[in-house]
């Protein structure tokens, strides 16, 4: 008997301490920099938009940006 007690009464806790953290909000993962690649594709991809306008293919523009980062590279 003082086992269930002692049971119903840790879950009694436990539910408490799970409400009483719903709702608060989540502590942000710390953030990476961003890598060389990140820096170039956003540049790339960026002015590709400026020259290109209305014209702009997102996938043809990160196509071409990878394969200048890969001419690059060598």
């Amino acid at each position: 008997m003082d086992n269930n007690l002692a049971r119903s009464d840790q879950l009694e806790k436990d539910v408490l301490e799970l409400k009483s953290s719903f709702g608060k909000p989540k502590t942000k993962k710390e953030k990476r920099a961003p890598s060389e690649y990140n820096k170039f594709m956003q540049v790339y991809i960026a002015n590709s938009k400026t020259n290109l306008k209305d014209k702009y293919d997102h996938k043809v523009a990160f196509g071409e940006a990878a394969k200048e980062w890969t001419k690059q590279k060598k």
